[in-house]
């Protein structure tokens, strides 16, 4: 506990203005909702969009204004994506000492931009990221251990995982309830999945896997949280192959876990990811987990032990690991067991918690 006469460190914590989802803000959000708030005082800066979603001076100049309003003890921030070039350009103009990242995804990743783009942001301003923050972490062992986290060694303090949610019970009345409003039977084994709606997500690729399911079984429902660009197309696709039966896209949800603890399956389609917060949430309601075998992912699902991994792209992997969980009830329970253990047993709050504040503490 922390001494009431303390002076905290002032940290200043940047958020998308007007964006309260995405992996960046939740864990941010659980950053400041911990018990570093008795050692820290949190103040958020805010990434205004309006600005335009390139290289925007007037975004700049906003965020320096922020800065110099508050005049934080340290900066952190979420990286390397274009978002942490603006936010450090601004800290610098701002006279802002100590800048500290925390590796949240590469923008050298993303397949929805172009291939100019790909090589502006993987050859220019995502190292020009790492050479202008004091130093920073990864959310995995994998963003840890890219090549450019490698090259700025001695910046790199190794990884924190992400910050898992607060245990919470669910009356099972409730539970019930969420059922009736979905209009899902009790003979249906529901499948979970939460992301951006996009294509990089793999949600095109788990789109074609549903359709082959359901010409040979009836057995399953998908449930699907979350929104994004390919949306549109996904229901179209839904309505031309009259799977209304198989999949339900619920857009944006604050139930997240409630929509865990009725499935019995979590699928993460993704074709790159550094870590997945939505994995360990799905684990915390004991679902078997059915993942892409790409960056952090592999540390948090053990293949064959608490669910299982495809490879990025193989549809045909994908189907089968489904069908292996959708066939055997036994398995699927004690794999979702399996799950709930291994999170308990290797992503402590406390712990996490004790990095982050070193990691926040050593100027």
């Amino acid at each position: 506990m922390a001494n009431k006469d303390m002076v905290k460190t002032l940290c200043a914590i940047d958020f998308i203005k007007g964006t309260d989802i995405g992996g960046p803000t939740i864990n941010n959000n659980r950053i400041i909702q911990s018990k570093l708030n008795e050692y820290i005082e949190f103040v958020p800066v805010y990434h205004d969009m309006s600005f335009g979603r390139g290289i925007s001076l007037k975004r700049i100049l906003d965020l320096r204004n922020q800065l110099k309003k508050i005049k934080p003890d340290i900066l952190l921030f979420s990286g390397v994506q274009l978002a942490a070039f603006h936010i450090l350009i601004a800290s610098i103009l701002a006279g802002q000492k100590s800048r500290f990242m925390i590796i949240r995804g590469f923008s050298f990743d993303a397949l929805d931009i172009s291939i100019f783009k790909r090589f502006l942001l993987g050859f220019f301003i995502e190292p020009l990221c790492f050479a202008m923050c004091t130093k920073f972490v990864g959310n995995s062992f994998f963003s840890a251990n890219r090549l450019v986290s490698k090259i700025f060694w001695w910046k790199n303090k190794g990884y924190i995982h992400n910050l898992l949610p607060a245990k919470e019970h669910i009356p099972i009345e409730k539970l019930e309830i969420l059922k009736s409003e979905l209009n899902i039977s009790n003979d249906k084994i529901i499948i979970s999945s939460v992301g951006r709606i996009t294509i990089d997500k793999g949600y095109k690729l788990l789109a074609e896997a549903i359709l082959h399911l359901s010409k040979s079984r009836s057995d399953f429902i998908f449930v699907i949280s979350g929104d994004g660009n390919y949306m549109q197309e996904f229901k179209d696709f839904i309505k031309q192959n009259k799977l209304e039966a198989y999949v339900k896209l619920l857009g944006k949800r604050s139930d997240i876990n409630e929509l865990n603890l009725i499935s019995e399956i979590f699928v993460l389609p993704s074709l790159h990811e550094t870590l997945s917060s939505a994995l360990m949430e799905a684990s915390m309601s004991s679902c078997a987990l059915v993942a892409t075998d790409t960056g952090g992912i592999v540390e948090i699902v053990k293949n064959g032990f608490n669910g299982y991994t495809f490879q990025v792209g193989n549809k045909e992997q994908l189907i089968e690991k489904i069908e292996i969980l959708l066939e055997d009830n036994i398995l699927r329970a004690q794999m979702g067991k399996n799950a709930l253990n291994f999170i308990d047993n290797n992503f402590s709050n406390e712990d996490l918690e004790d990095k982050l504040k070193k990691f926040c503490s050593d100027r």
